[in-house]
């Protein structure tokens, strides 16, 4: 059935209207003519169309411009926020270390650059495939390994294995505790040794239990173009 639309005149006695249940009549844009429209539960429409009971927000209502920041950013829409936010990031991204295949496992570590562990407590790796393995312990440049506690290597291919030991250049070894090895392929094995230049090895105080040494294999590096004599030299054992 069709609702009927009424006009109302002054002093004028309505006609008997039926019209569809639960719906309504209301006022036209005139404000003259009345006629039955669908009866919004509540009487509440949404500005998107929704009625009630389902006046309720949902996602994709609101743009982030729409939505106002109480955030201590600024705003003040979350879109403006964001736009801060966005521009802040960008001019620090020159200081931001770039990373990949690095691995950090201890506490309060470090692995930065290109396939670098950290897996010493407190300990920092940079560079390209190096590891800190010791507490503390810093290793940067190539393929470098720190595994003595607040060691430090640098270079290509360096290690330290005693603790507070420093191993830089390539290839150099610094095993005794606080020793320093520099250059190329130098070896501190010995407690607070120091060994530099190139192919250089430094024995310094070694415990009695590690004594013997090569003698066929190692130069003299003290005298030139000598080999180290087992009989008279005090740091050497016979090895026979």
């Amino acid at each position: 059935m069709t609702d009927p639309t009424l006009v109302l005149r002054g002093s004028q006695s309505g006609q008997i209207v039926r019209g569809t249940p639960t719906n309504k009549l209301t006022f036209d844009s005139t404000g003259e003519r009345v006629g039955g429209v669908p009866s919004a539960a509540a009487g509440l429409t949404s500005f998107n169309g929704r009625t009630a009971p389902a006046v309720v927000p949902q996602a994709g209502d609101y743009n982030s411009h729409e939505v106002a920041d109480s955030s201590t950013v600024g705003g003040p829409s979350v879109e403006d926020s964001l736009d801060t936010l966005n521009a802040e990031v960008a001019t620090l991204s020159g200081a931001i270390c770039a990373k990949s295949g690095t691995l950090t496992t201890g506490a309060f570590a470090c692995a930065e650059n290109l396939n670098t562990k950290a897996t010493g407590d407190h300990s920092h790796a940079e560079g390209n495939g190096g590891e800190s393995r010791g507490e503390a312990s810093h290793t940067e440049g190539t393929n470098g390994l720190a595994v003595g506690v607040s060691s430090h290597v640098e270079g290509r291919g360096s290690r330290t294995d005693g603790d507070n030991s420093h191993a830089e250049g390539l290839t150099t070894t610094a095993t005794g505790t606080n020793s320093h090895a520099e250059g190329n392929n130098c070896h501190s094995d010995g407690e607070s040794s120091h060994a530099e230049g190139f192919n250089s090895v430094r024995l310094g105080v070694m415990p009695a239990g590690v004594q013997v040494f090569d003698v066929k294999a190692q130069l003299d590096r003290s005298r030139s173009r000598q080999v180290l004599d087992q009989d008279s030299y005090p740091l050497v054992v016979r090895a026979d």
